[in-house]
């Protein structure tokens, strides 16, 4: 499977972040390499060149090293994680910019021997800066079209030489590019399987929710937000009706099947920012983000019992199931997830006792609002 881009514009952006996150000491790395090569390669100015070293170290030490450290500098900052790919662009370009101006300015025998600069570019362009693929080709592409220029009309090479040249350079780009391809490919293949198993990690296999560990990862973590920067969420417990007698007449496999079609019930009836999972056997959870009006909350769990009715095929006795939630306001003391956990337990357990109903709390354990579904 060879992948460019992942369609699904959340993943892709998943992507670039943990990328990013991968790529920045090696793009540290790359840019210390480029600033160090390029400072030793004055040393053989000074023995190739003679008289015109003098101008290629001014384009060394005056225009190359203080743009690398420039950005080597940018790569420190916050706000470089999003733009690590332009820095990364900026230190290749202002290699090949250097080389240019050298191979423009020098005069035969010396200007055949400093093309060869622009083959170490390239390399750095396609593997040490951690480029991806698009800007890396981008990039060999502007580099090559740049030296035919100087090459053909700014400071003419021999024709022969510039056949040579060019001949190496784009060898060197097409080798480069199908090097940066498959690590990039490599990349996408091994973030999509860390991710699949993150997922498997955080689902409840029965029902595809998320499990009761990751819930409450995530309800605590609403928790810390609404702390922070206010608002309100609504947690909420599910227990179903009778589900023991449909295990005991019909099976475990029956059972199982009804777990199922109501975990994909629960999803396709909330919202997108809700958090849905499952707390253990047939017990699930929660969190509402959007939803905390009651009556929207109770119309909301209305039309997932009426679809759970209507999968219910062979069951005399429809199971329901009853709800207990707790509303939480950042204006009260925010506690932890077993807190909410163990108040939504106590809204579970006041509905359970006439079924088919849901019972809303708040934190200060006093009923707010009680109905039959």
């Amino acid at each position: 499977m060879f992948i460019v881009r992942f369609k699904e514009e959340s993943i892709e952006r998943k992507f670039a972040k943990q990328y990013a996150e991968k790529s920045l000491l090696q793009l540290r790395f790359g840019i210390v390499l480029a600033i160090v090569l390029c400072a030793s390669f004055a040393f053989l100015d000074s023995i190739v060149t003679g008289p015109l070293k003098l101008s290629l170290w001014q384009i060394r030490f005056f225009f190359m090293i203080p743009c690398l450290i420039l950005a080597f500098i940018l790569t420190f900052f916050k706000f470089s994680k999003s733009y690590l790919q332009f820095i990364g662009t900026f230190t290749v370009m202002v290699c090949a910019a250097g080389a240019l101006l050298m191979l423009a300015l020098l005069n035969p025998p010396w200007l055949f021997l400093y093309p060869q600069a622009l083959i170490l570019v390239l390399i750095l362009n396609y593997t040490f800066l951690r480029l991806k693929f698009c800007y890396a080709t981008v990039n060999g592409i502007i580099i090559i079209a740049l030296f035919e220029l100087v090459g053909l009309r700014i400071n003419p090479l021999p024709s022969h030489i510039l056949l040579n040249d060019t001949f190496f350079l784009v060898s060197a780009a097409i080798v480069g590019m199908v090097v940066a391809y498959f690590i990039e490919n490599l990349e996408r293949k091994n973030f999509l399987s860390s991710l699949l198993l993150k997922q498997m990690a955080e689902t409840d296999e029965l029902t595809g929710v998320m499990n009761r560990n990751s819930l409450f990862k995530a309800l605590n973590f609403e928790l810390r937000n609404i702390m922070k920067f206010g608002g309100v969420l609504t947690f909420c417990m599910l227990d179903l009706d009778n589900f023991k007698e449909v295990n005991d007449f019909f099976g475990h496999l029956r059972g199982d099947d009804l777990l199922k079609k109501f975990g994909r019930i629960l999803s396709a009836n909330f919202r997108a920012t809700d958090l849905i999972g499952r707390l253990g056997g047939d017990e699930f959870g929660i969190v509402l983000l959007v939803l905390s009006e009651p009556q929207r909350i109770i119309e909301a769990f209305r039309k997932a019992k009426e679809e759970f009715f209507d999968v219910q095929d062979n069951l005399e006795e429809k199971v329901t199931f009853s709800v207990g939630c707790i509303i939480v306001n950042s204006s009260d003391p925010i506690e932890d997830e077993l807190f909410y956990y163990s108040l939504a337990d106590i809204a579970l357990s006041t509905s359970k006792k006439r079924k088919d109903s849901l019972c809303i709390i708040g934190s200060d354990k006093q009923i707010l609002y009680f109905n039959i579904i």
